[in-house]
């Protein structure tokens, strides 16, 4: 068993002819921003309903153009996650603002309103959360935030694309968002790349600027920019593999379903607290629990896979380091485990769940 089978989806795009597609790429010489790349941005737009779409190179460059794009000054104030991978905090430092970082909740593992709200200072000019594991923040709520006190909201949704909050796409309710096509996201290329949301045109036009290294023309230089471009390669598989996004998704739902219908029938809890208003698409499983080195061994015993995602908060690493302590953060990052979801054999995880049911009963791990 893989926690990954990334293998199985290049079986599937291979039968769908995308060798004779990469032939045919490879005879034409168009290796940078080919057709494909605009084709792919017209398909996503149509996703998430948002007006604008650029694909660039990678989910951590989608964020720093994004951020880029609205000419911050040194010592401005960005909120952000503690709780997930180090990609905001990165540029954000890269472009010499100030991070802060807010507690998360509990019960959904993302970024907390309040804590947010604690923290907001006259130099607050980005709220960035993360929607982590596949489910939408709190942005419903965060955007009505951000409007009163003229804050512009970013959501980093590179585990999200898919996901939906009341039926707004996440992806089309920040004033920018931000996704990633590293290999292992809910849409995955064979290689980095990103791409970047908007309703704005405004936005679109300085976006589609820096990421072409401050032009359209590549004549006429109107900005400082990025070779962010992504290649035309990238576009190809996504193409490809985005014919079974809503197939995928739905698998994703269903796996994530079998593990929760068995926690619930248990009585046991702390996986993220989905509803009806908050549609996940799972980009991973993930579950609290009292004793993660017992949990673990248990799963090493039976060759069952998992990952220990944000095992510290970000401000404990060197490079971000803030002497700060955020309970809830703490707390997740010392007891969550990633169960593996196999969108290929849901044998594979009934037999996870076979295999869980001989500990259930174990208050020390539960």
């Amino acid at each position: 068993m893989k926690f990954f089978d990334l293998t199985k989806e290049a079986d599937l795009i291979i039968k769908k002819n995308i060798l004779r597609d990469l032939e045919i790429f490879l005879k034409k010489g168009s290796y940078i921003n080919g057709k494909e790349n605009l084709l792919l941005e017209n398909k996503l737009k149509k996703i998430v309903g948002a007006k604008y779409c650029k694909v660039c190179s990678s989910g951590t460059d989608a964020l720093l153009i994004s951020l880029m794009n609205l000419g911050l000054k040194k010592g401005d104030e960005v909120i952000t996650s503690p709780y997930s991978w180090i990609s905001v905090a990165e540029v954000v430092s890269l472009l010499g603002l100030k991070v802060r970082f807010a507690d998360i909740n509990l019960d959904s593992f993302n970024i907390d309103l309040n804590h947010i709200k604690a923290i907001t200072s006259k130099r607050t000019k980005v709220i960035i959360p993360v929607s982590i594991f596949g489910m939408c923040s709190n942005l419903i709520e965060i955007k009505k935030f951000t409007k009163k006190n003229n804050i512009t909201l970013i959501e980093d949704a590179a585990q999200s694309l898919g996901a939906k909050i009341l039926n707004l796409n996440s992806c089309n309710i920040a004033d920018i968002s931000c996704t990633s096509f590293f290999p292992t996201k809910i849409l995955g290329g064979y290689g980095d790349g990103g791409a970047i949301f908007t309703n704005k045109q405004s936005n679109y036009k300085k976006i589609s600027k820096i990421v072409n290294h401050g032009s359209i023309d590549r004549k006429n230089f109107d900005l400082v920019g990025m070779n962010a471009r992504m290649d035309t390669i990238q576009s190809i598989f996504l193409l490809k593999k985005i014919k079974f996004l809503k197939k995928n998704i739905k698998q994703r739902r269903t796996i994530a379903r079998m593990y929760n219908d068995f926690f619930l029938e248990n009585n046991i809890y702390g996986y993220q607290n989905t509803n009806l208003k908050n549609y996940s698409v799972y980009s991973q499983y993930t579950i609290l629990v009292k004793n993660r080195k017992k949990f673990t061994n248990y799963l090493k015993d039976f060759k069952i896979p998992y990952k220990i995602y944000y095992e510290k908060p970000i401000y404990k690493n060197k490079a971000y380091f803030q002497k700060i302590f955020l309970k809830n953060t703490e707390f997740i990052s010392k007891h969550s485990v990633s169960l593996p979801i196999n969108l290929y054999d849901l044998n594979k995880t009934k037999y996870v769940i076979k295999k869980l049911k001989r500990i259930s009963i174990d208050k020390k791990i539960f």
